[in-house]
């Protein structure tokens, strides 16, 4: 089956150990239409879980998600068949991290609620692996998967602040320096910033500069914006 470069090229590596109290097993298990795998990073530091559709091999049409314990849900979109141009995109939630200890996740009537991302809540479909709720914010999720929709889902009205990085096809959005990614808040505000000011770039990884860095940029360039 096809898979992304955007979501393998994280799971190079698969440990069972920890790294500073981060509990992060390898496990690889199905529930229902979803399947679920968590894993830790080569260098011990992130633990990743993915979400995927366990019918995407029908058509290997299909949108999966990734959490990272640096506080990253990285939405991808699998939008035909082949390998060529345009047959895949990503976008990208950053959230500002909260201390993460591990994962959790139990089936509750329909759904699957995955715990332990950012302190919240996050529940997924049994039926479709589409999420459907997030503590703190309304989802909204397009049923097709396509380019035309910015991967297809929205939070709205949130009620904690996050970086929403936009939608690219063939990579991660974050990974260019000259894209603009969108600062909002839980007043509703929203600023928009070039990635430069947002990340460092290390190699091709981008990593979020810090909450004191940001909030900085985000002063200078839309006054009153609230961190």
């Amino acid at each position: 089956m096809k898979k992304q470069i955007l979501i393998t090229t994280l799971f190079l590596s698969f440990s069972t150990t920890t790294f500073a109290n981060i509990q992060c097993p390898r496990k690889l298990e199905s529930y229902s239409n979803i399947q679920l795998q968590q894993s830790l990073s080569g260098d011990g530091k992130k633990c990743y879980l993915s979400i995927h559709p366990r019918d995407a091999f029908e058509t290997l049409i299909y949108r999966d998600y990734l959490f990272t314990s640096d506080g990253l849900l990285l939405i991808f979109n699998s939008l035909k068949p082949d390998e060529g141009p345009g047959s895949s995109g990503a976008r990208e939630f950053f959230f500002f991290a909260e201390n993460f200890k591990q994962y959790s996740w139990k089936v509750e009537g329909q759904e699957l609620i995955i715990s332990g991302f950012q302190n919240l809540n996050v529940a997924f479909s049994l039926d479709s692996a589409q999420i459907t709720k997030i503590d703190g914010a309304t989802v909204q999720v397009a049923k097709e998967v396509n380019a035309k929709n910015q991967g297809g889902v929205e939070f709205m009205n949130p009620t904690w602040p996050f970086l929403d990085a936009g939608f690219f096809l063939g990579n991660a959005p974050s990974a260019y320096p000259r894209r603009n990614s969108t600062l909002k808040n839980q007043s509703q505000q929203s600023c928009v910033i070039q990635n430069s000011q947002l990340f460092n770039y290390v190699g091709d990884d981008p990593q979020l500069k810090s909450k004191a860095e940001i909030a900085k940029a985000a002063a200078g360039k839309c006054p009153g914006f609230a961190l």
